[in-house]
């Protein structure tokens, strides 16, 4: 069982951190990366089933929640603030990934705090989720930048997992096959898919 508690400002665990985690523990990979960690459901989800977890996240605020959500649940748990792999070193058999609502140039505590409110409202979710991304490119190029730079962070047969929401599938899928990754979908959840990504 995993012990969370909710801060304001970070986005609390969904169905979409549940689908994440069971396809982290459904894969063999002892190394994880988790990039946007949030409360770090599925960093110390992984973590008590034995794996060796790097969970980061550029938000100060779901740095500090994954810190105190490590000690409630007594994981020792490595936390980084770090945008994607900026503060990152070493190689992993899995980077999981559940991308942002949007990507705002200027994140204060009020916009944190409304696409937590966001993410913790199903229905809100649901549609906000869907309209919001569609108009914000700028997930996409963070995505697109992820598939570039992770192929230094990979091991062999390594892959990455991403919450991808349905109408962004085709999108992230021709990025995938632009940047020299296949891709299968391992899971499902209300509004979206997990996809595993492996370089050819």
């Amino acid at each position: 069982m995993i012990k969370i508690k909710n801060f304001s400002g970070v986005a609390p665990p969904t169905e979409e951190s549940k689908a994440l985690l069971n396809c982290v523990l459904a894969l063999k990979g002892k190394d994880v990366l988790e990039l946007g960690t949030g409360t770090g459901y599925v960093a110390i989800g992984a973590s008590q089933k034995g794996r060796k977890v790097l969970a980061t996240d550029i938000n100060h605020k779901a740095v500090e929640a994954c810190k105190t959500n490590a000690q409630l649940n007594n994981i020792n748990l490595m936390i980084l603030q770090s945008d994607l792999f900026k503060n990152v070193s070493g190689k992993f058999d899995i980077i999981a990934f559940n991308p942002p609502i949007s990507i705002d140039k200027a994140s204060s505590d009020t916009t944190h705090r409304i696409k937590s409110f966001i993410r913790s409202t199903k229905l809100l979710r649901s549609v906000l989720r869907y309209t919001y991304s569609k108009l914000n490119k700028s997930v996409l190029r963070l995505i697109d930048k992820l598939f570039i730079d992770a192929k230094e962070y990979l091991k062999e047969n390594g892959g990455i997992l991403i919450c991808v929401i349905n109408n962004f599938e085709e999108d992230i899928n021709n990025l995938s096959d632009k940047r020299g990754y296949n891709h299968e979908v391992m899971s499902n959840f209300g509004y979206g898919k997990v996809y595993r990504f492996t370089l050819r």
